[in-house]
């Protein structure tokens, strides 16, 4: 790897944490005001720094690995994704880990380089967006009774509910690029 790209892809490892935590807290400081004296002992610019990384991370855990960790092997059990065009190596239960390493081994092999980087690129963009829409909806309904969230709640929930539909049909979207480029589930063993 050049030492361009090493830069590059470090600086996104940071992005992947950190837009979820700046979101996470523009949108605490405009549901709760009156909850921002905790962020008094992070004053400094690194402590900042620090907070924000790690409220990034565990948003973009709660929503990926837990939120998504459960819906996938569903998408999977109906042939929703393109993990169910693979024959797990191993005939036991349950198929879908099995499947899924044998998926990711297609789609993360050096032949794919060029489109896996695309691919994830893309799917990021989607997670960042469904994080935001989940975010917003989360913090307008539990909002303090004076907040700007609460004062403006019609808006923000219209905005939360079209970019939380705009995010899932972007999924169906990915979900239907990935089945085209790794096969069609229909003729699939299973």
């Amino acid at each position: 790897m050049k030492p361009a790209e090493t830069v590059l892809d470090s600086i996104e490892k940071v992005f992947r944490y950190f837009v979820p935590g700046f979101t996470f807290i523009v949108l605490l400081r405009l549901a709760h005001p009156s909850q921002m004296y905790l962020m008094k002992p992070w004053t400094g610019e690194l402590e900042l720094l620090a907070m924000v990384l790690s409220l990034g991370m565990i948003n973009y855990a709660l929503h990926r690995i837990l939120l998504w960790s459960a819906v996938e092997p569903l998408l999977y059990l109906f042939g929703g994704t393109a993990v169910c065009k693979f024959k797990p190596v191993r005939n036991s239960f349950p198929k879908y880990p099995y499947a899924l390493a044998a998926f990711f081994k297609a789609r993360h092999g050096s032949e794919n380089e060029k489109l896996s980087e695309y691919l994830f690129y893309r799917w990021s963009v989607h997670h960042y967006v469904l994080i935001l829409a989940e975010l917003l909806l989360v913090l307008t309904f539990t909002c303090d009774k004076n907040s700007f969230l609460c004062l403006h709640r019609t808006g923000a929930l219209v905005f939360g509910f079209v970019v939380l539909g705009l995010g899932l049909a972007n999924l169906v979207v990915m979900y239907v690029v990935e089945k085209y480029l790794f096969g069609d589930c229909s003729t699939a063993k299973k």
